[in-house]
């Protein structure tokens, strides 16, 4: 069952689309895992932990504005379709993100960032 949201003094519940929003984070979270997993180092663990920063800077201002506003409205939820998509191409880039990979892991954070402007 969706968990209550309180907004603007009334209840609501979280819907589909949010739970899923978070569902694709949590693919991100697994990959920074399979990250630090891979490279059980120190450095490893400073590089996961970063990875894992950034993640949870981008989930936490989409949560708090989706809170804030609801998912009511067409425009946000083509911007959180966006955000998924572009959030689930960040998250394919996470196990090389220190390597090849860094240029698709540095565009596509922007690019949620700029999404987040945008919302």
């Amino acid at each position: 069952m969706p968990e209550n949201i309180v907004r603007g003094g009334a209840e609501r519940n979280a819907t589909t689309l949010e739970l899923f929003f978070d569902l694709v984070y949590v693919f991100a979270i697994t990959q920074v895992v399979g990250f630090i997993h891979h490279e059980p180092t120190a450095v490893g663990l400073a590089k996961g932990a970063f990875l894992l920063l950034l993640l949870w800077w981008t989930w936490s201002i989409y949560t708090w504005t989706t809170n804030w506003t609801g998912t009511d409205t067409a425009a946000i939820k083509l911007f959180l379709l966006a955000t998924m998509g572009t959030t689930l191409l960040m998250a394919t880039a996470v196990p090389d993100a220190f390597g090849e990979s860094s240029t698709q892991f540095g565009i596509t954070f922007f690019v949620v960032r700029l999404l987040a402007g945008g919302l």
